[in-house]
């Protein structure tokens, strides 16, 4: 569950990377223009950068952390009283 969490979070922060943002913010303005949503968004661009940018490191840190535990849970030992030991003399 961890392994679909984190790449979740590594889609999010990709898509809301600030560099992509010099595309999707006026994409952006020009879907939501007229409405109240897009006159505020053209008002708070300084604003939107931020929270863009909190998102993106915010996911990408979710996504280490998650993704970390998933490899980790996928991994485990084998008891030592369970191991098959090949016998060096044939019968």
């Amino acid at each position: 569950m961890n392994a679909l969490k984190g790449y979740l979070a590594t889609g999010i922060a990709l898509i809301a990377c600030p560099c992509h943002l010099l595309i999707t913010l006026p994409l952006l303005l020009a879907l939501t223009g007229g409405s109240a949503v897009g006159l505020w968004l053209a008002q708070n661009q300084g604003l939107v950068w931020l929270a863009v940018t909190g998102l993106f490191v915010g996911g990408l840190a979710l996504a280490f952390v998650w993704l970390s535990q998933a490899q980790s849970e996928v991994q485990c030992e084998i008891p030592a009283a369970k191991r098959i030991v090949p016998s060096s003399h044939p019968k």
